[in-house]
């Protein structure tokens, strides 16, 4: 039995042997093949480059016009010099041959540095084939020697020019080949793969010598097309990158045109209207030129802008992909420009139109506030403008620059003035202007004469502005200072907060630096010294706290609300802030969250020094019935009730607030509560508040529309019920280290947040009739009139008018993106659906939609 083993192993070991050996001797005659074929082909081509060096001498002796030998020169090149360089390659390789065997070493020390002769005749081929065509119709006669020849072998002399174009890639196809067919410890192998990578280098320079002739005879042609030399000559460097067909917007007409991106310049090629003539408008490129991609509204899509010296090209786009193309090559080159640049002093600025909001959307006297993003050197802050101030700002600004170019922007009527497509005409010029001034000022600084504001200070801005940046740099310094030494402390896993929460966004965020984060404040708490400072060069206004409590705080001409909730959070000691914000209420208790950004004199009926401030003018204030608003500070960042307890839990100022912000909004009906949980919330209030359980005290914290529901009786008594569960618990819960009162207030906020609107912004809408319409086709009957969105961490939900029952509910995940209007939003899913998306009318629509981001980067960001 072991014999038989034996046997059947040594068969399998010759069988091995022999496949082997098979596979081996096939190696070697590929190996082989690809040899004698390189030798083949290259002899072959090699006779075919004699043929050219015989039609030229042919041609050269049958011209009769000897002035036309530059046309031979032009046609045949340095064919000589290749056919020269490719002999003595194809000596080399032959002489090798002659004793093959299967460890021959036949590529080594082969000279190919001659072939660079190749890019200067791959270069001027096309003009070879001009050339030629030039002289067979000088000289007609010369066809006849061109043809029958038998050493052309019936082929066109053309088709003999084109061969050194075509040869040098395939010697790549013939090192590939022959690698193939070499055996990996082949003596051969390493000749053979520098072969290989001298001629992708070779091939790779020749492209590009090829690629810079073939663009700068493109530079030719539209320098000859436009009439203007310059375009060709003043930078022999000069490059196209990239052309496409879009529409400018110049001076809010559309104009068709076809745009040109050079290494360092962009041309804009149109048709005169009149003369029907070809025109060209150009700009030269620096580093701090800007590409600017802007939203889409409802009449202008596919919007990009480049932002050159003080000029601004406002750009309309075939379709989108033509666009994000077109953004793409131009920061390409800008960026190019950049890393070669040395001019670093001025850092660009970026203005965007990122949204509208109406005010006195009920009045006859409504207008529409421009929202302006302006950022230098990731320094983001807003301005809010009207369109009648822009207007005054743009005479202003000729004044201050006559050599601007400032384009005038179109005024209608004022029946016109709401009108979605007159409103995005002025968002686009109102940029383009503010735009252009800010790289002017930055530039050229003004003279101004007593008693003149300052274009920074006309547009709301910081005094040293310009200067941000820098004063950044010192802040990032010191940030990163107190970072390595946090870095340094042992590591602790704590649970996350609202805080570590929001910080880490604000982190991930750090193209957007808030002005108020590093510039020192002005801004005060007036205190007992409030008729010094009245005297000062500053206002004093009112912010009502919780529970109607005021403060009165000493602000500058330019205070920003953010600056305000910093001071405000200070003085109370309150450990964390960036979900608190200003809210402006009005008579009727409607109110609308103050942006960071918002400078609040700027905010018309507020109570300045006593007296109501405004920024409209009498006739305005009979027609939108102005009475004073008052300014509030509330939490308006609702988180995961896991990160609002882990604040709350560390500051008792917080929750402190916390429980009188939630009672208010108890009264204010944000919760829509059934008997049971109101008894249970109304003791809590009066536990809290040291109140006794009498009718007179609940009917004072609750609206009458609440309280007359129930009789008196049956609230003091359920009441008291509650209030006695309550205290029973809370003695079951004293510790030495926490107050009944502190027990008390955690209790109510573990009950509070349990609420689904606890952790929500709460906005009433109207539903648009194409989405009431959508709804109707498909029988759901909930979506039409008036409802409520609510907006969390989680989702949007969509909630019934009188129960907030949920109706639908939008994961962050699945929305596209959200345009905003003057009185609409728009929430466009990724699946559309609804096919035009959740159309609302509302007239919070741009705070609506920022919260929605908001929420939407915070909840990919934690993911």
């Amino acid at each position: 039995m072991n014999k038989v083993r034996r046997v059947v192993k040594g068969l399998d070991l010759m069988l091995n042997h022999f496949k082997k050996n098979q596979k081996a001797n096939k190696m070697e005659r590929f190996r082989r093949h690809v040899i004698n074929e390189i030798l083949f082909t290259e002899l072959n081509y090699i006779n075919d480059l004699g043929v050219l060096e015989e039609l030229r001498e042919t041609l050269r002796n049958e011209l009769t016009i000897k002035s036309d030998e530059q046309y031979i020169n032009k046609i045949f090149m340095n064919v000589s010099d290749i056919r020269q360089e490719n002999q003595k390659f194809y000596d080399q390789i032959k002489s090798k041959t002659v004793n093959l065997n299967a460890n021959s070493v036949i590529f080594n020390n082969v000279e190919v540095q001659g072939f660079e002769t190749y890019y200067s005749y791959c270069r001027n081929y096309n003009e070879s084939l001009k050339a030629l065509k030039q002289l067979l119709q000088k000289q007609p006669q010369l066809e006849y020697s061109l043809k029958n020849r038998q050493n052309m072998r019936g082929l066109q002399i053309v088709d003999f020019l084109v061969k050194p174009v075509q040869r040098l890639p395939k010697y790549i196809l013939f090192w590939k080949e022959l690698k193939k067919g070499t055996r990996s410890n082949h003596p051969d192998m390493k000749n053979i793969q520098y072969l290989q990578q001298e001629f992708e280098r070779l091939n790779e320079e020749n492209n590009k010598s090829m690629d810079k002739f073939m663009n700068r005879a493109r530079v030719m042609e539209l320098s000859k097309e436009y009439e203007d030399d310059s375009i060709y000559q003043e930078n022999e460097d000069r490059l196209i990158i990239y052309e496409d067909i879009a529409s400018i917007i110049k001076e809010g007409k559309e104009l068709n045109v076809i745009f040109y991106i050079f290494t360092d310049i962009v041309l804009i090629g149109y048709q005169e209207q009149e003369s029907k003539t070809k025109k060209a408008m150009k700009y030269k490129l620096d580093s701090q030129t800007i590409v600017k991609d802007q939203l889409d509204t409802k009449y202008f899509t596919n919007l990009f802008s480049i932002v050159i010296q003080e000029n601004v090209i406002q750009f309309t786009a075939q379709n989108k992909e033509i666009k994000e193309k077109s953004i793409k090559q131009i920061q390409k080159i800008i960026n190019y420009i950049k890393e070669r640049s040395q001019i670093q002093d001025i850092d660009p600025i970026t203005v965007k139109v990122v949204g509208t909001e109406e005010r006195f959307s009920y009045s006859i006297n409504k207008y529409t506030i421009y929202i302006v993003e302006i950022e230098i050197d990731r320094i983001v802050l807003k301005i809010y403008i009207r369109f009648s101030r822009a207007l005054e700002l743009l005479n202003i600004f000729k004044q201050r620059y006559p050599d601007g170019t400032f384009e005038d922007i179109s005024s209608y009527h004022w029946l016109n003035n709401h009108s979605t497509k007159v409103i995005e005409e002025r968002m686009i010029a109102i940029e383009k202007m503010i735009q252009q001034v800010l790289i002017l000022n930055q530039k050229q600084p003004e003279k101004l004469q007593p008693n003149e504001q300052s274009i920074l200070s006309l547009l709301s801005l910081p005094d040293n502005f310009y200067e941000l940046p820098k004063l950044n740099k010192k802040v990032d310094i010191e940030i990163k200072r107190q970072f390595k030494s946090y870095l340094q402390k042992p590591e602790q896993k704590v649970q996350q907060g609202v805080s570590d929460i929001l910080d880490a966004y604000f982190s991930a965020r750090n193209s957007q630096i808030r002005v108020s984060t590093i510039q020192e404040t002005n801004v005060a708490v007036v205190t007992e010294n409030y008729r010094e400072i009245q005297q000062k060069n500053g206002k004093v206004i009112d912010v009502y706290l919780i529970d109607n409590q005021c403060e009165k705080i000493y602000i500058q001409e330019i205070t920003r609300a953010a600056e305000i909730v910093k001071v405000l959070a200070q003085q109370m000691q309150l450990k964390y802030y960036q979900d608190f914000k200003l809210i402006l209420e009005d008579k009727y208790l409607n109110r609308r969250v103050i942006d960071d950004d918002e400078v609040i004199l700027q905010l018309h009926k507020i109570s300045v020094n006593g007296i109501l401030n405004s920024s409209i003018n009498k006739i305005e204030q009979f027609w939108t019935n102005s009475n004073e608003e008052k300014l509030l500070f509330r939490k308006v960042i609702y988180l995961d009730p896991k990160y609002e307890f882990v604040e709350i839990y560390q500051d008792w100022v917080r929750m402190q607030y916390l429980v009188l912000q939630f009672f208010e909004e108890i009264r204010e009906l944000k919760f829509l509560l059934n008997r049971q949980k109101l008894f249970l919330y109304i003791a809590f209030y009066l536990i809290i508040k040291k109140q006794d359980v009498k009718y007179e005290n609940i009917q004072k914290y609750l609206k009458s529309e609440i309280f007359d529901q129930i009789e008196p009786k049956e609230w003091e008594m359920e009441v008291k019920k509650y209030i006695t569960q309550i205290n029973s618990q809370l003695l079951q819960l004293e510790t030495e280290k926490k107050s009944m009162v502190y027990l008390c207030q955690y209790q109510f906020l573990k009950n509070i947040y349990y609420e689904k609107e606890a952790t929500m912004n709460i906005y009433k809408l109207e539903v648009h009739r194409e989405l009431q319409a959508t709804f109707s086709k498909l029988k759901i009957h909930d979506i039409k009139g008036n409802i409520y969105i609510g907006l969390s961490q989680q989702k949007i939900s969509l909630l019934t008018p009188l129960d907030k029952k949920v109706i639908q509910e939008i994961q962050y995940q699945e929305i596209d993106n959200i345009q905003s209007f003057p009185n609409k939003l728009v929430i466009h899913t990724k699946q559309n659906k609804p096919e035009k998306g959740w159309k609302f009318i509302t007239f919070q629509s741009f705070e609506i939609k920022m919260l929605i981001n908001f929420y939407k980067e915070l909840s990919l960001n934690e993911s």
